[in-house]
C-alpha cells in the first residue's frame, strides 16, 4: 500500500497507508493484540527486509 493512500471512515480521511507505515516501523510499541489482529487481516507487522545480495564471483580467471 502506497505511503499516501487514503481512506473515507465514517466521514474522515483516515492516511491508512501511513498509518500502517508507522505501525509496520514501530510493531515493537504494539500490544500483542494490536499484531494479532493485523495479522489477521493480513498485515505483516514487521517490515520484510530481503538478505543482502551476494558479490558477484570473478568466473574469468
Amino acid at each position: 500500500m502506497p505511503k499516501d493512500h487514503t481512506e473515507e471512515i465514517l466521514g474522515d480521511q483516515v492516511h491508512l497507508g501511513a498509518w500502517l507505515i508507522r505501525r509496520r516501523r514501530d510493531s515493537a510499541q504494539m500490544t500483542p493484540r494490536q499484531q494479532a489482529g493485523l495479522k489477521a487481516l493480513g498485515f505483516e507487522t514487521m517490515p520484510v527486509f530481503l538478505p543482502p545480495a551476494q558479490p558477484l564471483r570473478d568466473t574469468a580467471a
